[in-house]
């Protein structure tokens, strides 16, 4: 793998009432993998990938204060992005090239602070390799938004917003959204919210990557509908101090329902050939996340536990249960930091065990732990080292990953890391 990204960023205040900020984003990427005598020796029979891509983002924002409190925004972004891979004996390469272009205005008005605008997005994709059935599409949205923050009471607080977006070519669509915040003292506050949303659909997913795009069938936008949801969530958190400890408990609850989601037909990809169409049935995710924060002095503790559980059932050939996703998760953190000194952390996250994408159940979970340490030497200069995966987890150590012969493998579903051990040191200057 070779990977080469440059980042430079630029702020011009131009008045006192006015800031530009212009950046831009260049990220080149190689990754080439399978079988390693045929990738150092092209004459060599054996399975190979090679995925190259090239991407970048430009983003510009332009903020100024136009008196009486308000400020005018307008941003733009481009992205123009492309890949080319080859998997074995199989093809895809295309491009992309996006926009983003958004005016708003914030106005404060007495206990209402209100934001209006407009925004402008272009999406076009185009396969750049001979294929008969190109995949090509262009998308155009244009919408307007509102929101407001009404201070009610003095302790209670109500958002809401509205979206109107007109998506070609998938039509138009209304998404409110609200939020509340009660704050009754100074340790308590309880917080409710939801809203809709939607998402053109396109080839790119998790399953037609792992096809390396191969017999994926173009989308026919008259015959599908853009995905839907309607979620909402909810969280009471308290703050206080518990002995010589200054803790925070937050317990959270969330629910999510989506509705054409786009999936393939499974009698077609049965027989190896991949055809997006909506979903017949709704999926749905709900679940709760506990987080408890411990801090004393330089030392800090950080635990959270999540519960997902999401729900399909447009396909009674497979499980309930989602595949990739755990139905359990742990994350553990710890953190001692002595300001301008050192700081020493480290990460431990359990993933419990969860199906795969051909329907059969992982059934062990794994921990993933990771390390930081930090020291600085000099008021521009630190030392930093990183340890990723410290118990060299890997899917391999579990199962064969790689089946059949290397000229013509298969392989099975991915998930848990295949890396193992990591580890890298950098210097950090600071100017």
């Amino acid at each position: 793998m070779q990977a080469t990204t440059v980042n430079p960023r630029l702020y011009y205040y131009a008045t006192d009432s006015t800031t530009v900020y212009a950046g831009l984003t260049a990220t080149v990427e190689t990754r080439d993998g399978g079988y390693l005598p045929a990738l150092d020796d092209p004459t060599q029979a054996g399975y190979t990938e090679r995925n190259r891509s090239e991407r970048y983002n430009t983003q510009l924002r332009l903020d100024s204060h136009v008196g009486r409190g308000r400020v005018l925004t307008l941003k733009n972004s481009v992205s123009a992005f492309s890949r080319r891979l080859q998997a074995g004996g199989t093809y895809f390469a295309g491009r992309q090239l996006s926009t983003y272009s958004e005016a708003s205005l914030f106005v404060p008005l007495g206990r209402h602070r209100a934001v209006f605008g407009a925004n402008f997005l272009t999406d076009r994709f185009q396969e750049t390799d001979a294929t008969a059935r190109p995949r090509d599409y262009a998308y155009l949205t244009g919408g307007a938004f509102v929101q407001d923050d009404w201070r009610v009471l003095e302790k209670l607080t109500v958002q809401g917003g509205l979206r109107v977006d007109y998506q070609h070519p998938y039509g138009l669509f209304v998404l409110p959204r609200f939020s509340t915040l009660y704050k009754p003292t100074a340790w308590l506050a309880v917080r409710a919210g939801g809203g809709f949303g939607y998402k053109a659909p396109t080839i790119f997913s998790s399953t037609a990557e792992q096809q390396a795009y191969v017999n994926v069938l173009p989308l026919i936008p008259a015959e599908l509908r853009a995905e839907t949801s309607r979620g909402g969530n909810a969280d009471v958190n308290l703050s206080g101090q518990l002995g010589a400890w200054r803790a925070s408990l937050n317990q959270a609850v969330f629910y999510t329902r989506l509705t054409n989601t786009l999936i393939a037909d499974p009698v077609q990809f049965a027989q190896g050939i991949t055809a997006f169409r909506n979903a017949p049935t709704p999926i749905t995710s709900r679940g709760l996340e506990t987080n408890l924060r411990l801090r004393r002095e330089a030392l800090q503790f950080f635990a959270a536990y999540t519960l997902t559980d999401t729900r399909q059932t447009y396909d009674p050939a497979q499980p309930a249960q989602l595949p990739f996703v755990s139905r359990h998760r742990v994350v553990l953190t710890s953190m001692y930091e002595q300001e301008k000194n050192f700081r020493i952390g480290l990460e431990g996250t359990y993933n419990g065990p969860q199906y795969v994408g051909d329907g059969s159940r992982q059934g062990r979970g794994f921990w993933l732990v990771g390390a930081l340490a930090e020291k600085t030497f000099a008021p521009h200069f630190a030392l930093v080292l990183n340890v990723e995966n410290v118990l060299d987890v890997r899917q391999t150590r579990f199962e064969p990953v790689v089946i059949g012969p290397f000229t013509q493998p298969t392989f099975r579903p991915l998930y848990a890391p295949l890396d193992g051990f990591v580890g890298n040191v950098a210097l950090k200057i600071t100017l």
